[in-house]
């Protein structure tokens, strides 16, 4: 069974880390390689390049960008900036939930500002493909290199066509199509099972192979009013015998609603694994993160909830505003923090208020799901819903306070609201997420 996904989105993640804990997981392929994957993924690029990491390296901190003489380079924890004579000539864009400024692109800006090109690099630090747009914004073209810089892909964006040269010969494909089809053939010795998540053209590549195979579509969208015309098409394949998985519980139900009584029994109802960083219990340690000073309440919960110490934690120095809250005896701030703080405050705490109106940072609510935490969101503050119960997200602030002073009181209530968290985000055992693929 191959698992392909067209990009490694938080979805794919989500279903990627479920497959690895269950008994069906085999090798995962993503077509479209943004240099940050894990080390078992592999895509059209590392397989035709050979690409293999040489010992110890690292990604490209943000002041290693290669760039003309007397160009400067600054960074913030939140983007780098490329600058000639003060003039804005590129932006470095870090790779996403990073504290450590590791580069995952760089935009160039022509006189007027506009993108004109941009530069691909992956966690290894090494400039693997380059973008070239047109002045109107558009993407022209994508060429890839391998260890030596020369170019083994190239993706033209206004005739869709690849070029590929593999094993010193050139193979030109009129679209990503045919490029993905050859790919599988070269890379894979059994075509005969995929688990897709996507009706683009992983499902479109699968769909034309021309082969026989059980294929599994795990549908992590949301329909209209009709199922799309490739799922419609994907249960009436003449070749490949095609399930769809439905993770969400009121998705299943609605796409049951409006499909044909013939098909309904390719549709099964599913979840997802989850691997917890630690046991989970009930205390009186609760984490904030944030990058700006706007707490919703902030003064407030600490006044109304003295027994609960209020961690706040910023992988930026804090603003005054914000260093204020330290003269409270039940406030710990960590300004500027490190990575290995922000772990031990993630063992350490048993609840999440997600109440920062700025940008979440280093994918905070998922990480607090993944260590077991309960998370309580203001309605205006929440950032993650997938892993936030509705009934946790509140719109006063003194329905969050009521909430915490109950689980003070009755700590036993803990985990029912735990578990009320976990059925939200489709949470099931092993045993019952194999059963979905036989």
């Amino acid at each position: 069974m191959i698992t392909l996904f067209e990009t490694f989105t938080d979805e794919s993640a989500t279903l990627y880390h479920s497959l690895k804990q269950s008994e069906i997981y085999h090798q995962t392929a993503v077509i479209e390689d943004d240099g940050f994957l894990p080390d078992d993924v592999i895509t059209p690029y590392l397989f035709f390049s050979n690409f293999i990491p040489l010992k110890k390296e690292n990604g490209r901190y943000f002041n290693e960008v290669a760039t003309p003489l007397y160009w400067e380079i600054e960074g913030t924890n939140n983007q780098g900036t490329i600058k000639d004579m003060g003039k804005l000539r590129g932006r470095i864009f870090y790779c996403r939930n990073n504290k450590n400024r590791i580069v995952n692109r760089v935009d160039w800006l022509d006189e007027e500002g506009d993108v004109r090109a941009v530069d691909h690099y992956n966690k290894y630090g090494f400039k693997f493909a380059t973008q070239v747009f047109n002045k109107a914004g558009q993407s022209v073209l994508k060429t890839f290199y391998d260890r030596n810089g020369k170019v083994i892909i190239y993706e033209n964006h206004f005739t869709q066509s690849i070029v590929l040269t593999y094993k010193e010969k050139d193979y030109l494909f009129k679209n990503k199509i045919e490029f993905v089809q050859f790919f599988l053939k070269e890379a894979f010795d059994q075509l005969d099972g995929f688990i897709l998540n996507s009706l683009s053209v992983p499902f479109i590549a699968v769909y034309h192979l021309g082969l026989p195979g059980k294929d599994y579509l795990f549908w992590q969208e949301t329909i209209q009013d009709d199922i799309p015309g490739n799922m419609k098409l994907m249960f009436e394949s003449p070749n490949r015998d095609f399930t769809a998985v439905i993770p969400d519980k009121l998705e299943y139900e609605r796409i049951l609603s409006v499909v044909n009584h013939s098909v309904k029994h390719k549709i099964k109802s599913a979840g997802y694994l989850y691997k917890y960083m630690k046991k989970a219990q009930m205390g009186e340690q609760i984490l904030t993160l944030t990058n700006s000073d706007q707490l919703e309440d902030i003064e407030r919960y600490i006044n109304e909830l003295p027994q609960y110490t209020f961690n706040v934690a910023a992988v930026t120095e804090m603003s005054p505003k914000l260093m204020e809250l330290g003269k409270y005896h039940n406030v710990k701030l960590y300004p500027s923090v490190k990575r290995d703080t922000v772990m031990k405050l993630y063992k350490e705490s048993n609840i999440y208020l997600d109440i920062n109106h700025s940008n979440e940072i280093l994918n905070a609510v998922r990480s607090a799901f993944d260590f077991n935490m309960l998370i309580l969101a203001h309605n205006n503050t929440a950032h993650n819903r997938r892993f936030t119960a509705p009934e946790h997200i509140y719109e006063q602030t003194e329905d969050i306070i009521r909430q915490l002073n109950l689980l003070y009181e009755r700590p036993d209530k803990f985990m029912d609201l735990l578990k009320k968290q976990k059925e939200h985000a489709n949470e099931m055992t092993v045993e019952q997420f194999n059963k979905t693929f036989n």
